[in-house]
């Protein structure tokens, strides 16, 4: 939506990146949060943003999917 990217713009030019990573996290708009979260935050928000998309996925009933997740999230974090 372009409203979501005029509000990042905004986002960006206060340099509130935290914002920015709440607002697609709130969305569910996991693919840009976990891009913001990469680029501005360490591998710990990265990891975090993935299990919120892990838990939205359970509420969703889409059990494969977050059960995908969080094996991928468990074997990062066995390689930490």
């Amino acid at each position: 939506n372009n409203n979501y990217k005029k509000a990042e713009e905004l986002y960006f030019k206060t340099g509130n990146y935290r914002e920015i990573l709440n607002m697609y996290v709130d969305l569910e708009m996991f693919n840009e949060a976990i891009s913001i979260a990469r680029k501005y935050f360490n591998e710990e928000v990265v990891d975090n943003v993935k299990l919120q998309k892990g838990y939205s996925c359970i509420r969703k009933e889409k059990f494969e999917e977050a059960e995908k997740i969080y094996k991928q999230n468990l074997i990062t974090a066995s390689k930490k």
